[in-house]
């Protein structure tokens, strides 16, 4: 005797007695009949491009938002003289300037 005979002896009167036929809820056929209507492609495809493109512009608006509190110093060299430049330099910087 092998061990798949061993188990189907005992097993399978087991599964008779607990497992018998049930009847199937009643809505299951309509379920069958009248399957759920599922999202079209077109509905799933702009809400997957709507959030891609939130995701890019709060990107850029984060980057805005870093670039202006951590680069004060290229916002001063944008001036248009020297003389403003003057006030922003140290004189460590000056000597290696000249």
């Amino acid at each position: 005797m092998d061990k798949q005979e061993i188990d189907s002896r005992w097993l399978d009167p087991l599964l008779e007695r607990h497992l018998g036929r049930v009847a199937a809820p009643g809505e299951l056929l309509d379920r069958i009949e009248a399957p759920r209507l599922a999202i079209p492609g077109n509905a799933t495809r702009r809400l997957a491009w709507t959030l891609a493109a939130a995701m890019v512009l709060v990107a850029i608006l984060w980057g805005f938002h870093l670039r202006g509190a951590t680069a004060p110093m290229q916002v001063a060299s944008r001036s248009s003289g020297p003389a403003c430049l003057a006030c922003h330099v140290t004189p460590e910087q000056q000597t290696a300037l000249n």
